[in-house]
């Protein structure tokens, strides 16, 4: 269960004209295992709700607590392990390495975390398998399409069997068709327990989630079901 409570982050200082208050306030529950779309203009606050929930950044104010763990008081060290354990990220831009082949790029989560060589490579080769990639293994990133790169984003995001996956804007270089597919397949994991939170701007995308958040200048304006 992820329970975030009074959560505000601001960037800048109060004095400055560059403050911003990205986040005002902010209280949802979000049990395990659900698919939550978060939506709302740009500059609303949703990639920011990301990011505190992935613990990349930590609230102003407020407390994020994700099983019973309140990572907005954890240091660095222990944020980037607890990242590293529990929190998968599928990004628009996609964020392979370039000179890594396709199996090499799922396997950097499992070297960071140590496991053994041999043990890595069966990991990410079974995932890339489950997701349809089992001719690609050998390729380079820039031998892939679109979907075939995110679907490689989200083999990276699995091996370390997370808790949770954190999806911005997944399909916001894809076709419709490719991007469809990406949602369908992020959906598809909940069937295994794990939270799924998508950042979308695209309503048809949204609407395959089971609820949604809604974000206006940082503040909740609608939640629509109990989540």
């Amino acid at each position: 269960m992820i329970e975030i409570k009074n959560v505000t982050k601001t960037f800048g200082k109060n004095s400055d004209d560059s403050f911003v208050v990205a986040l005002d306030d902010v209280t949802i529950t979000i049990e395990s295992g659900a698919f939550v779309g978060i939506i709302g203009e740009s500059g609303s606050g949703k990639s920011t709700l990301l990011n505190l929930i992935g613990a990349l950044d930590i609230p102003t104010k407020g407390s994020i607590v994700i099983d019973g763990v309140d990572v907005s008081t954890l240091n660095e060290n222990q944020a980037a392990k607890y990242r590293l354990n529990n929190v998968g990220f599928v990004f628009q831009n996609f964020y392979l390495e370039q000179d890594f082949d396709v199996q090499k790029n799922v396997e950097i989560p499992l070297i960071l975390q140590g496991v053994d060589k041999e043990k890595r490579k069966e990991i990410a080769k079974e995932t890339l398998i489950s997701l349809g990639l089992e001719s690609k293994l050998t390729a380079k990133v820039n031998e892939l399409s679109g979907g075939q790169r995110q679907r490689v984003c989200i083999a990276r995001a699995l091996v370390n069997n997370p808790k949770i996956i954190l999806a911005d804007e997944p399909t916001g270089n894809l076709d419709t068709k490719n991007g469809k597919m990406v949602v369908e397949l992020l959906k598809s994991l909940t069937q295994k327990g794990i939270t799924v939170i998508l950042v979308t701007h695209n309503m048809k995308e949204a609407s395959l989630c089971d609820s949604l958040i809604r974000l206006q200048d940082g503040k909740v304006v609608e939640l629509d079901d109990e989540i």
